[in-house]
């Protein structure tokens, strides 16, 4: 991002959403394409996608916005030591920071326990917020989102792996923050 794209983030303070880990290119796509078709919100929001130990360089943008949310989908090949540095990092940002962590990843769950952060998690774990359950294939792809002692059916047109359907769910986390409802959500889906 050039600098004067920079400014006029800086000036207008947008929400933006960070997304690291395994997955952050599908999770991206998905989070852009659930957001700009439910909410029409457009050029107001900001996606970038970063390599977990490259994520520093995006502290602005998550200390300057008005709704910041960091997506933790899984992590790369890291050393203890960037492990701790990141950790630091995620500690150290603003309260108003969302953080999404996958329940499905053992390194990335450890983030949420030091974090004084609005955490959530997605996955197919028990413990995890937003939980994936009874997933069946007929021609499409039927699952089940457990939040907060709600049960949604969500249907995908085409046959999806476990990584996918968890790329969806963390999308669906995501666009809860921005304030829609898991119905919405999926019938959002549902017509994509």
């Amino acid at each position: 991002m050039n600098f004067i794209a920079k400014f006029k983030f800086l000036q207008k303070k947008r929400p933006v959403i960070i997304i690291t880990g395994e997955r952050r290119k599908i999770i991206s796509k998905v989070i852009s394409n659930l957001l700009k078709n439910t909410l029409k919100f457009g050029e107001d929001f900001l996606i970038f996608e970063s390599k977990f130990k490259d994520i520093k360089n995006l502290e602005l943008f998550l200390r300057t916005s008005k709704k910041p949310v960091l997506v933790v989908s899984g992590i790369e090949n890291v050393s203890e030591k960037e492990f701790t540095t990141i950790s630091g990092f995620i500690k150290s940002l603003p309260e108003k920071t969302n953080l999404i962590l996958s329940s499905d990843d053992e390194m990335v769950k450890k983030m949420g326990y030091f974090s004084n952060l609005n955490t959530l998690s997605f996955g197919f774990q028990e413990s995890a917020d937003f939980r994936v359950s009874d997933i069946k294939s007929n021609g499409g792809t039927n699952f089940k989102v457990n939040y907060q002692g709600t049960v949604i059916p969500f249907w995908l047109k085409k046959i999806a792996q476990r990584e996918e359907i968890s790329s969806v769910v963390c999308a669906a986390l995501v666009a809860t923050i921005f304030g829609l409802n898991l119905v919405e959500i999926s019938q959002a889906l549902k017509q994509d």
